[in-house]
């Protein structure tokens, strides 16, 4: 009882909740994505998995995801094992403020709206001119989507890219 009360006092202080995305949506932000076969992709949040075990299965990609919460670590290692991912898809612990992400071809993000303004100078300053970058519910301040679409639930999944119509290189 008080181990539970003290992961979720903690989880209070990160950055984004989490909550599971749907197959349909995770599928919907692969396609936006528009990655080649073999590309590499971070989710960063990646929470239990499910969208790095459908990058490699559906959409044959390599795929790191990136996740703070240890109890969500073992969920996704579980998954990447147990749906017979690994080595194409794999779980890094830690902070994605801190993790090098450089080498990406596109960065997938279910955050919070704070958690997408801090990632931008970073994704400015790790990834290089044309990678892609997905974000669910959230825009990234100060960039402008190269395209909105609006998944099964009514809600917006935005694609960017690294170079273009962001602020930063006007």
């Amino acid at each position: 009882m008080i181990l539970s009360l003290v992961w979720l006092s903690w989880n209070l202080t990160l950055d984004a909740w989490w909550q599971p995305t749907g197959q349909r949506t995770i599928a919907s932000m692969l396609e936006l994505l528009d990655l080649e076969p073999g590309n590499l992709v971070y989710d960063l949040g990646c929470g239990d998995g499910r969208t790095l075990t459908a990058a490699t299965m559906d959409f044959d990609l390599r795929a790191v995801g990136v996740e703070i919460d240890p109890v969500r670590v073992v969920f996704s290692w579980l998954r990447v094992i147990l749906s017979g991912t690994y080595p194409r898809a794999r779980v890094s612990p830690g902070d994605m403020y801190k993790k090098d992400i450089s080498g990406a071809d596109g960065i997938l993000i279910f955050l919070s709206g704070d958690a997408n303004e801090k990632l931008v100078q970073k994704f400015l300053q790790e990834l290089d001119k044309g990678t892609r970058i997905v974000s669910y519910y959230h825009e990234l301040p100060g960039w402008k989507p190269l395209k909105e679409e609006i998944d099964d639930q009514e809600h917006p999944i935005y694609l960017y890219e690294v170079g273009k119509h962001e602020k930063y290189f006007q």
